[in-house]
């Protein structure tokens, strides 16, 4: 957890004034016995008038002294009162804005409704829930696809056990006689030719064997793909719904714009986390990680830790990850320079 540097807003001396006192006090208490200390009478200190004029005299420039030194405490003191007066009326219209800005998130979900294919209308945080269905759905539609995308043109991410898998669904024998010569003849095919061995010169099991083999590696894939993967889930959402995501989205960037210009930046990222349910940062999560655009908030979300959370949270999860793998996966996800 970042750590912020904490002003300390007691009253108190600096080293500097405390020396100036010092020497002035040496000079004014010493002045009147170099200066008088030739010109005084002692005989004439019989007389009580002379006493007075004498003691006056001596104790003029001290009690000057003194009265100079509470009417610096005195100022010195009215100016910090001043200087906490302007910072606490800055707190409080930063803290002020801060609630604005977390009413108008709450209000980019409570206030949007929309028509989903099924007929249904959500509302409200309900629009959520409906949304985290649907990335489900769409993961286990998409995968199919996305394998399939990777066998034809990545050859680069199956390894020579995953050949051995696949090598279990070939149905043509005299092609295809030994693992080694099926390997051999994918590696040097073309688009076309892995097209076909994918659809004609396999069982009807092979499709389901290459979808299991990459969501089993699907954390150890090139961030590149993991990308793309993560796009195609959200931007069916994103297509139908442009004006709630652009809304929710920008506003939270002013959130963490105001975040990152605060004094005391901690207590706003706390409440931030606190407030954003699981869902909003599972498509946060999707959406920001997924888009080029979205790098300045990338940097912010990363910065402020808002995803650490997500670890504990049974999300969008593919295939089997520990707790240690996936806050890998998030940090590079979110890393804007790994494009």
């Amino acid at each position: 957890m970042t750590n912020f540097f904490k002003k300390d807003r007691k009253f108190q001396l600096t080293i500097w004034e405390i020396l100036l006192i010092i020497i002035l006090s040496i000079f004014f208490l010493g002045m009147p016995l170099i200066v008088f200390n030739d010109n005084i009478d002692l005989k004439n200190l019989e007389k009580p008038s002379n006493v007075g004029n004498n003691i006056g005299g001596i104790l003029a420039p001290f009690l000057s002294l003194v009265g100079s030194i509470l009417v610096y405490l005195a100022f010195k003191v009215q100016f910090k009162a001043n200087q906490d007066i302007q910072e606490q009326f800055k707190k409080q219209n930063e803290d002020q804005h801060f609630f604005r800005l977390i009413d108008l998130l709450d209000k980019r979900i409570t206030l949007y409704s929309f028509k989903a294919p099924d007929n249904e209308t959500y509302s409200g945080y309900n629009i959520l829930s409906y949304f985290l269905k649907r990335i489900h759905k769409n993961i286990s539609l998409d995968m199919e696809a996305f394998s399939k995308k990777l066998f034809l043109k990545n050859s680069e991410v199956f390894s020579d056990s995953d050949f051995d898998e696949m090598f279990k669904c070939i149905v043509y024998g005299d092609m295809f006689p030994t693992v080694e010569k099926f390997k051999s003849d994918y590696l040097q095919a073309d688009y076309d030719e892995r097209y076909r061995i994918f659809n004609y010169d396999t069982n009807d099991n092979f499709n389901e064997v290459v979808k299991n083999l990459i969501i089993s590696k699907f954390y150890s894939l090139p961030t590149v793909h993991i990308r793309g993967f993560y796009q195609n889930i959200i931007s069916d959402l994103v297509r139908g719904n442009t004006s709630f995501f652009d809304g929710y989205f920008k506003t939270l960037d002013l959130i963490m714009n105001h975040i990152e210009q605060s004094d005391n930046p901690q207590f706003y990222i706390d409440f931030l986390k606190g407030n954003l349910t699981a869902s909003e940062k599972i498509i946060m999560l999707l959406y920001v990680g997924s888009y080029k655009n979205n790098t300045s908030l990338e940097k912010k979300i990363t910065k402020f830790e808002i995803m650490e959370s997500l670890v504990s949270i049974k999300g969008i999860k593919i295939g089997s990850i520990t707790e240690d793998e996936y806050k890998s996966h998030i940090k590079i996800l979110m890393n804007h320079s790994q494009w």
